[in-house]
């Protein structure tokens, strides 16, 4: 028998996720944030899955553990580190389980590491600047986790144009040159030689391994708050030397 969930959100992300995750579980309700959400007494609910706009994530994902349901929730967990840590120990304190999406890890992709490396994002869109951090930047950080978790890291070179964000890391011996532009009429997500653009849907993969259990949380956790406190920096950066 399908596991029974509630889905927050049915926006652009809530309709795009949704066809998957009927295919594993069985959708039981769809909540907008005008709805009541007098069905989070219903004991045989398991999950909440949050596809909503990230600056409500904070205060659905605390609803729903304080409910003792279990919750995925779209990246990032909030808009910033602290909440996000919150939200993780909270999670514990409940003995609920929570997990991030990170689905690019899913496309099990191998990184060859070199001394200076290449990280390329391109696609044509209308995001500000200050939105590539979170919506773009996330999911490097959390793919390059096992490269950089233990290094110091130095930023350097930062540099923000018209729909244009770079900047490089220094991490130990190693140099990572970061290139964002969507402004762009091609679609690059390019890590080296590596190639993570792909028209395979492996959201039902992710989605498939959370029901089984067969994911690891603590890892998961790990690699959320990394991101989190990194695109954090930038974000102030950003924030410091530009309007948009």
């Amino acid at each position: 028998m399908k596991k029974k969930i509630l889905l927050f959100g049915y926006g652009k992300w809530g309709k795009r996720i949704l066809p998957s995750l009927k295919k594993i579980f069985s959708v039981t309700k769809i909540l907008r944030s005008e709805d009541s959400y007098e069905v989070l007494s219903d004991q045989s609910i398991s999950w909440g899955f949050v596809a909503t706009p990230t600056n409500t994530h904070y205060q659905i994902t605390k609803r729903l553990l304080t409910k003792k349901l279990n919750v995925f929730c779209e990246k990032p967990l909030s808009s910033n580190f602290k909440n996000s840590k919150k939200l993780i120990d909270f999670s514990k304190k409940q003995k609920r389980k929570l997990y991030i999406s990170d689905i690019e890890i899913f496309k099990n992709k191998k990184i060859i590491l070199k001394k200076k490396n290449f990280i390329i994002r391109k696609k044509k869109s209308n995001m500000k600047i200050s939105e590539i951090p979170d919506s773009l930047v996330y999911h490097d950080f959390y793919i390059l986790f096992a490269h950089l978790k233990n290094k110091k890291l130095k930023y350097k070179d930062i540099f923000i144009g018209y729909k244009i964000l770079k900047f490089k890391i220094i991490a130990g011996r190693n140099i990572f040159c970061f290139i964002y532009d969507i402004n762009s009429k091609y679609l690059v997500h390019r890590i080296n030689n590596c190639n993570y653009n792909t028209k395979l849907n492996y959201l039902s993969k992710m989605f498939q391994k959370i029901s089984n259990g067969k994911v690891n949380y603590s890892l998961n956790h790990s690699r959320s708050l990394f991101a989190s406190k990194n695109t954090d920096k930038l974000k102030r950066y950003i924030l410091k030397n530009t309007k948009n």
